[in-house]
């Protein structure tokens, strides 16, 4: 079965499913809840299955012009949960390389997609790795273990501090009238934020003052 017979099928099933849900609500009261997670469920599901379609399609796109040395299945955990895809492994000048891996920025064993990873590290910025573990079950239905929370934000996080420093190198090395008009080497409009916080200490808790310091142009 080609690719657009595999997703007007999972497109059938779905309506099928759906009709069935509202026969139940119609013959009988069924709690919004209810309702809601039954919804939400079957929408993953297929989402789910849509995914790897469309992933593998996209697969052969990226390794249309490379020599494929052979293909090679992987659980990738993203947004709608876990999917085994089957990938291209490609020859390349140094070496063998899964573009398809690369495109999605995938991360770890079980392979995060850049959407897990936002999300993950999204949520670790207002709350601790296990909350934020517990959030993504809950909210996402994504299963993801307090400390690869912890791996997948720090390296994310990382990763961001390396691309606002080249971005800084950048602006040194080229042009520097990106960040603005400057008197005696400094922009004319600086931003700064400031804040604090509580955080406990050995002789009780205290506030810590945080700030931030930046050009408009630079935001």
């Amino acid at each position: 079965m080609n690719d657009e017979k595999l997703i007007d099928e999972m497109v059938r099933r779905l309506g099928a499913e759906l009709k069935g849900l509202l026969l139940q609500v119609q013959a009988a009261y069924v709690p919004v809840a209810t309702v809601e997670l039954a919804m939400r469920e079957r929408l993953w599901h297929v989402g789910t299955q849509a995914m790897g379609v469309i992933l593998e399609a996209l697969d052969k796109q990226l390794a249309s012009d490379r020599p494929v040395y052979d293909h090679r299945t992987r659980t990738v955990v993203s947004l709608f949960g876990p999917l085994d895809v089957t990938r291209s492994r490609c020859r390349g000048k140094d070496g063998c390389s899964y573009p398809l891996d690369e495109a999605m920025g995938l991360m770890g064993h079980r392979g995060w997609s850049i959407g897990v990873q936002e999300a993950t590290s999204l949520l670790s910025c207002k709350s601790g790795f296990g909350t934020t573990s517990d959030l993504m079950s809950r909210l996402l239905g994504v299963s993801i273990s307090p400390p690869i929370v912890q791996q997948v934000a720090e390296s994310v996080g990382n990763r961001a501090q390396e691309m606002l420093e080249s971005q800084v190198q950048g602006s040194d090395d080229g042009d520097i009238s990106a960040l603005g008009p400057r008197r005696d080497g400094f922009p004319d409009t600086l931003i700064i934020a400031t804040d604090g916080c509580q955080a406990p200490q050995r002789d009780g808790w205290h506030e810590v003052k945080l700030a931030t310091l930046y050009p408009t142009a630079s935001r």
